[in-house]
């Protein structure tokens, strides 16, 4: 797949053999870090952690600054990369403020959507194929709205069966985090642009010029570490916000710092159904967090190698004490407690359409996205990952839409590249 982040990317400092330099998607890195942000990375090296000067390259594993998808000050999303900045033809038609209800079939050959706008019910049909790129809870909604899924639950809720896919809407898994928040002994956290003032400036650069604190990430170091020192590939992924958080609310007033910590790859699996067959009820929405000991084992590993982190000389001058979870959280049962209590979604659900072969009971699509024992119908989102990837999906996702362009295209796919890279990954 390296070929395809390649085509993807527009990498502010060149292209070389893992990165891209023509792509849609700009990339780059913000070279003036904060000085926390700074401590952070000196921390790393003070715990004994490895550094990698690029995640995306030869090593993943190891404290990092991270790369953000910023393109002249403005999120270079899917959306402002290959549609906003693109010529867009007239085989293109945008549709805003619409619900798909269903697909439309001809026998068992899908041939459109059914979809709601302004109250009216309106379709479309398609000359070719039907792609479905709804996400890990709205691709499998659809698909059993429209009579393609597990049969028992579709009969369950008086939906005529059209094909029995046991997989749909199985396989949920998700990236899940905690977070440790240390107050300040300096104003230097992000909370200093809370104030009216700053807030209006910050604003006006943006608004005037695409640049300041508005233009860029927030994120900007991080770490992808092994939970274990029998662990093969890095499990474990920090975020270091240079921020404080009274609960949700950022406040002017306070000045801390907030490191997320999470795994990688869970091996718990949850799953996703319908309430009824009514398109605007909410789904049932089962993530199964932690219902292994291997997954509640490698969260409690994040949680002290991020209190590890916070814990070193570099972060001394600037540590007024931590607040959550506090110092009486100390015990293994302290912090699986904690976990449960606090831990969230990283926002990164995939795996309920999951591709696979034949001989896999739960795989709805193939290798190319096209949903077995259906005509005309592909899926093409974070659905289809039968595993999460080791990062955030952002990234991962427009490289598989670019991969199965080709397919859907019937292009020859890109070769492969052999490049260095750890095979502990």
């Amino acid at each position: 797949v390296l070929p395809y982040f390649k085509r993807m990317e527009r990498c502010e400092a060149g292209a070389d053999a893992y990165r891209g330099g023509s792509g849609p998607i700009a990339v780059r890195r913000q070279e003036r870090l904060n000085p926390l942000e700074q401590a952070f990375l000196a921390a790393g090296r003070e715990a004994g952690f490895p550094f990698t000067d690029d995640v995306n390259g030869a090593t993943q594993e190891g404290f990092c600054r991270f790369d953000m998808n910023v393109d002249n000050g403005v999120r270079a999303s899917a959306s402002y990369a290959y549609l906003h900045k693109s010529a867009t033809g007239a085989n293109l038609s945008v549709r805003v403020g619409v619900l798909a209800e269903r697909l439309l079939r001809d026998g068992r050959r899908v041939v459109g959507v059914a979809y709601r706008r302004n109250g009216s019910m309106l379709e479309a049909f398609a000359d070719r194929e039907v792609i479905v790129c709804a996400g890990a809870y709205g691709s499998p909604q659809l698909l059993m709205l429209s009579g393609i899924g597990p049969a028992d639950h579709l009969r369950a809720h008086g939906i005529r069966v059209h094909t029995h896919l046991p997989g749909v809407g199985e396989n949920l898994h998700d990236h899940l985090e905690i977070h440790l928040q240390h107050r300040c002994t300096r104003p230097l956290s992000l909370n200093r642009y809370m104030r009216p003032h700053r807030m209006a400036l910050a604003g006006l650069q943006w608004m005037l010029f695409k640049t300041g604190v508005a233009a860029r990430n927030q994120a900007n170091v991080g770490a992808f570490l092994k939970s274990a020192s029998g662990v093969q590939q890095p499990d474990v992924q920090f975020h270091f916000f240079p921020v404080y958080f009274n609960g949700w609310h950022v406040s002017a007033g306070e000045f801390g710092y907030r490191l997320g910590s999470g795994t990688m790859r869970p091996s718990s699996r949850g799953r996703v159904r319908l309430r009824s067959a009514d398109p605007c009820e909410t789904l049932d929405i089962d993530p199964n967090y932690l219902d292994t000991e291997e997954d509640r084992l490698a969260m409690r590993a994040a949680f002290k190698l991020a209190r590890r982190t916070l814990s070193q000389p570099a972060f001394a001058p600037y540590d007024a004490g931590e607040v959550d979870p506090g110092a009486e959280v100390e015990d293994d049962g302290d912090i699986d407690a904690y976990v449960r209590r606090a831990a969230g979604s990283a926002y990164h659900p995939v795996g309920t359409c999951k591709m696979g072969p034949e001989t896999d009971a739960l795989a709805v699509t193939d290798a190319e996205a096209r949903v077995r024992g259906v005509e005309g119908l592909r899926v093409v989102d974070a659905s289809i990952m039968p595993s999460i990837a080791s990062s955030n999906l952002n990234a991962v996702v427009m490289m598989m839409a670019e991969k199965l362009c080709d397919a859907i295209a019937g292009r020859t796919p890109l070769p492969r590249l052999e490049v260095p890279f750890d095979e502990a990954r």
